[in-house]
């Protein structure tokens, strides 16, 4: 179920991403990579040799992929725990 749960988290987060902020597009892959990688997908506090993406002070930006990926993965396992919950509601519907 992680697998699936990686691929359509990746999926509906690049659909958003070239919605919402589609000048982010280019670093999706590597965005996605780290999300991934991350403990729980929730990012990861690293010293300031193991930035993002190395922005300084004078060029930080607000970046709406991690935000973005973040919110999918939620809603997702929001979405299958409320199935899990009536999944006999549903089956029989």
């Amino acid at each position: 179920m992680a697998d699936d749960t990686d691929e359509i988290v990746g999926s509906v987060g690049r659909e958003l991403v070239s919605h919402l902020a589609p000048e982010e597009l280019p670093l999706y892959p590597s965005l996605l990579s780290q999300f991934h990688d991350a403990k729980g997908g929730r990012g990861r506090k690293g010293s300031s040799d193991d930035q993002l993406l190395g922005f300084g002070a004078a060029e930080a930006v607000t970046m709406l992929t991690p935000l973005i990926l973040s919110f999918t993965r939620d809603f997702w396992k929001a979405l299958i725990g409320l199935f899990e919950l009536n999944r006999d509601a549903v089956t029989a519907w």
